[in-house]
């Protein structure tokens, strides 16, 4: 998993995290994440999170945060969703690693590269 974009940003009505993420194999939550503050950046993320489509890249944000008890709440939202996407990730990658193992085993001798 890549973090492409991680940003703070203070505005009138409170602050926000942004965050985009990329990683090598297509995922899907099975798993949801316990979210009241965090919601996708739109209608296509938000299904993401809800475990409802698979991905490659995500992005979300929380909503506008105004106290510390919210920071708090957002910031365990955030790495739970961050760990879920690294967990799953893990496991997408080990998967591929033995249907790629396999395939190498099953055509020894014939694989160029």
């Amino acid at each position: 998993m890549k973090v492409d974009r991680f940003e703070i940003e203070r505005g009138v009505t409170g602050v926000t995290v942004r965050v985009e993420v990329s990683t090598e194999v297509e995922v899907k939550f099975d798993i949801l994440v316990h979210r009241e503050l965090v919601v996708g950046f739109n209608y296509d993320d938000n299904k993401k999170l809800e475990g409802e489509e698979s991905f490659v890249e995500l992005r979300f944000k929380t909503i506008a945060l105004e106290n510390l008890n919210q920071a708090k709440r957002a910031a365990q939202e955030i790495k739970a969703i961050l760990d879920e996407v690294k967990r799953k990730e893990q496991n997408g990658l080990e998967w591929l690693r033995v249907v790629e193992d396999y395939l190498r085993k099953e055509f020894e001798g014939l694989v160029t590269g």
